[in-house]
């Protein structure tokens, strides 16, 4: 998925006006791009099903407990969900994407 579609998805997210039923299909969204999902299945005691619990966890705390620092976090959910690199459970960072944004 490309930066700029996980960013506008997580600031949807944090928006308080957004309703739970939204929010929840946000984060199931950004969970299958999660490295946890080859394809249709996922699998369970590997460090993909690792990454996508970091995931979940996360996004639950950012969007119910601090949506104000959804920027302070943005990086490590482009990690997460970025555009996966071949053999890779995560992404590279775009910094200049990353910068664009914390201004």
């Amino acid at each position: 998925m490309e930066n700029k579609q996980i960013y506008n998805l997580l600031k949807e997210a944090c928006d308080e006006n957004t309703s739970s039923l939204r929010k929840n299909k946000i984060q199931c969204v950004l969970g299958k791009e999660t490295s946890a999902f080859n394809g249709v299945y996922y699998e369970i005691d590997t460090p993909a099903a690792g990454i996508h619990l970091i995931f979940n966890i996360l996004y639950m705390d950012i969007i119910y407990n601090k949506p104000n620092n959804l920027n302070q976090i943005l990086p490590t959910f482009l990690l997460i969900c970025g555009e996966k690199q071949k053999q890779y459970h995560l992404s590279i960072i775009d910094w200049d994407f990353v910068n664009s944004k914390i201004k």
